[in-house]
């Protein structure tokens, strides 16, 4: 017998005597039930009827190990799935979509082929291996559980907003289109925007076109919100119209005098955002931002606005 045969053998016979124990602690331990399964708080709210399904699911069958208990946790964009075995060792695989939890259940819970029916331990048949993450052998040999998930690094996001503002005796409205490039919860992007104002004290009107480069930070605010501090330069296109009554005599009407002033060339703005982000994992998003307009005269010299929006971008 060669040296790697001799390690080989006893190393089988503990694999096959381990997994017929746990078939017969499963076996002498059928008062187990009900299955434990505990969630925590954020998976209650977003997945109410979550721990219902896995024990209607799991209570009724026999090939799974009905000792076990189960802990689901939130963690990010992802759901945590812990399965703690009766002799205290546990396995962990994390989840993108709440549907994925029942098939990761299943091959954490489910018990190996039992011994044969003279009593004896046989090694289990050779087969193709499961193409699943977690096998109910892995998690009974102890080894150390997959790491979570994270995010996906990279994401695109594609923005609508109408927004109004004020400021530097101005008031306006208007609208804008971003671009947004998420690296790892770096933003690069690229925003247009135009806005009309309306002078509060005179008959004096502005229009301005704004054309904004991006950068800033996305932090994750809860399980399914984000909030994005940005800032940037513009360039500023514009043009203005100032109106007046001018009184003729000879006719004794009035008549409307309005002077237009073409675009002046670009004026440098610089630009402070802050947007609060909701379902954020979702393809299709909603947002409300804050931000500060600052820059040259020609438009207002300073405005803060309001915008609300609806974002489509990658998960």
């Amino acid at each position: 017998m060669t040296s790697s045969s001799a390690f080989l053998l006893p190393f089988m016979a503990a694999v096959a005597v381990l997994g017929a124990g746990r078939t017969a602690h499963a076996a002498a331990t059928p008062g187990c039930g009900p299955l434990a399964v505990r969630a925590d708080s954020t998976v209650r709210e977003r997945w109410p009827e979550l721990p219902a399904t896995i024990r209607g699911t799991f209570e009724a069958r026999t090939d799974v190990d009905a000792c076990a208990g189960i802990d689901l946790a939130a963690a990010g964009a992802t759901i945590q799935v812990t399965v703690i075995l009766a002799d205290g060792r546990t396995a962990t695989r994390s989840v993108s979509r709440p549907e994925d939890v029942l098939p990761a259940l299943e091959a954490l819970l489910l018990l190996p082929d039992g011994p044969a029916a003279d009593g004896t331990a046989d090694a289990p048949p050779a087969r193709t291996p499961d193409p699943a993450p977690a096998s109910p052998t892995i998690a009974r040999a102890a080894i150390p559980a997959a790491p979570v998930e994270s995010a996906t690094p990279f994401r695109i996001e594609i923005a609508l907003a109408a927004d109004a503002r004020a400021g530097d005796g101005w008031y306006g409205a208007g609208g804008g289109v971003a671009a947004l490039v998420d690296l790892s919860h770096w933003l690069l992007g690229f925003e247009g925007r135009l806005d009309r104002y309306r002078a509060a004290d005179a008959d004096a009107e502005a229009v301005g076109l704004e054309l904004i480069a991006l950068g800033g930070r996305r932090f994750n605010w809860g399980s399914s919100r984000t909030l994005d501090l940005t800032v940037g330069p513009a360039l500023a296109l514009h043009g203005t119209s100032a109106m007046s009554t001018e009184n003729v005599a000879q006719t004794a009407t009035t008549r409307f005098v309005v002077s237009q002033t073409g675009n002046d060339g670009g004026l440098a703005r610089f630009i402070l955002g802050c947007r609060l982000t909701f379902r954020a994992q979702s393809l299709l998003r909603t947002f409300v931002q804050l931000d500060a307009d600052l820059g040259q005269s020609g438009l207002p010299s300073w405005t803060l606005g309001l915008a609300l929006g609806a974002a489509v971008g990658t998960r």
